[in-house]
């Protein structure tokens, strides 16, 4: 596993952090316990947001694993699409779902709703091209107000040319949103809408 799926995810809203840590100092000179246990409170739901632990994810070279924690919001068996919704409960940050390279990173927003899209796409270890979308919508909860403290919220520290190996970290979604999986006809969809995947589950297997 590369090091830098063992990094917290408070290195990407650090900004969040050090507000949080000054809230906190305040209010204990300030000797108020009402804004003490704020503080802590929003401290601890920052911790608890963007934790980091990926214990239990099993690696196999024929599935294809979920690259976040989400539920199933549809399936479109056609083209082979995935579409998933993270909830403040999820993990946000992406894994690679097999061993694959990084072939482009597009910012393009693809339709009216999107506020933020990344499409990251890949070449499979069998020459399958797919690719991942990052997506932040323009009126999710509490949007208009992270817009002022991010001007990305999706995040890809992967480049181009990266080779990543099968649960690799490589991006995440501050404060999460919505993904789309775009996968070939080589792959067979076993996931079910309104179910709910955990990261590193197989959403998909080749045929």
């Amino acid at each position: 596993m590369n090091k830098q799926n063992l990094f917290y995810n408070l290195s990407y809203v650090y900004e969040l952090v050090i507000v949080s840590i000054i809230f906190i100092i305040f209010s204990i000179l300030s000797k108020n316990k009402i804004f003490i246990i704020l503080s802590f409170m929003c401290l601890l739901f920052l911790l608890f947001f963007f934790r980091n632990f990926l214990s239990n994810l099993t690696l196999n070279p024929s599935l294809f694993l979920s690259p976040s924690s989400s539920k199933v919001t549809n399936i479109d068996y056609e083209k082979n699409i995935i579409y998933t919704y993270l909830s403040p409960l999820d993990k946000h940050f992406m894994i690679a779902p097999v061993d694959c390279t990084v072939t482009n990173i597009d910012r393009k927003k693809l339709i009216e709703s999107d506020a933020e899209r990344v499409r990251v796409s890949f070449i499979d270890q069998f020459g399958n091209a797919f690719s991942l979308d990052q997506i932040v919508s323009k009126w999710g909860y509490g949007a208009w107000l992270l817009s002022f403290i991010y001007k990305e919220r999706c995040v890809v520290f992967a480049k181009v040319g990266d080779k990543l190996k099968q649960g690799e970290r490589y991006g995440l979604i501050r404060f999460g949103s919505n993904m789309q999986y775009n996968l070939p006809n080589t792959y067979e969809i076993n996931v079910k809408k309104n179910q709910h995947i955990n990261i590193g589950q197989p959403v998909a297997s080749f045929m």
